[in-house]
């Protein structure tokens, strides 16, 4: 029996062969059409197949991972970055030396840094720092200095930490000594975190920030 299922009304069909002339299959989903389809759908034992181009993806091992395959064990408790810093940039409407009007924009001021701040939950750095500079550049140049200053005594607790973990890195292996160095490169990674700083602070000071010296992107 054939019928044909619109919305919630069913409809009986009398004459299959007129009503449609091709077939999905339910298990291959591939079209015949009617003379053929019968003797297909009996014989078809096709299953459900997925190509995945490159292989079944799997998630990247962390440097815990690496460390456990070397036999060494880090506490769940201790896999997350405990420490971070917070900043904010403000800034004046310069209205010097303005761009000349367009034939659909007109400039009414520059937005030019002036100063900043900085925090951490970094200890001997938890209590808020300003920073005020008639210079951008050396003003982003403080700040900046300052973050590395944190992130240097943050990684210097961290290291304390986790003696026991460098000290069952062995100086002659060398599986040893490239888990070792993407370990030292995880706790030198400091997180900054700003508010709003992708639409604004960063925007604002991006052209001053290239010219830090060891700043990555």
């Amino acid at each position: 029996m054939y019928v044909d299922l619109h919305e919630s009304h069913f409809s009986y069909i009398f004459d299959a062969s007129k009503y449609c002339q091709r077939y999905e299959c339910p298990r291959c989903s591939e079209f015949w059409a009617s003379k053929h389809f019968h003797r297909h759908v009996r014989t078809c034992d096709a299953q459900v197949k997925h190509t995945y181009v490159g292989g079944v993806y799997n998630n990247k091992k962390t440097v815990f991972d690496q460390l456990e395959q070397l036999g060494i064990n880090v506490p769940h408790e201790d896999r997350f970055y405990p420490h971070r810093s917070t900043f904010d940039y403000e800034s004046y409407f310069d209205k010097s030396d303005l761009p000349d009007a367009g034939e659909k924009s007109v400039s009414v001021a520059r937005h030019v840094p002036c100063s900043a701040s900085a925090c951490s939950n970094v200890p001997n750095f938890e209590q808020p720092k300003c920073f005020i500079n008639a210079s951008p550049q050396r003003l982003v140049h403080d700040k900046m200095q300052y973050l590395e200053t944190i992130a240097d005594a943050a990684f210097e607790i961290l290291k304390e930490k986790f003696q026991y973990v460098f000290d069952q890195l062995e100086p002659e292996n060398k599986q040893h000594q490239a888990v070792k160095g993407r370990f030292v490169s995880y706790l030198q990674e400091h997180i900054a975190i700003g508010f709003n700083s992708s639409s604004y602070d960063i925007p604002l000071v991006k052209a001053h920030l290239l010219l830090f010296h060891s700043i990555l992107f």
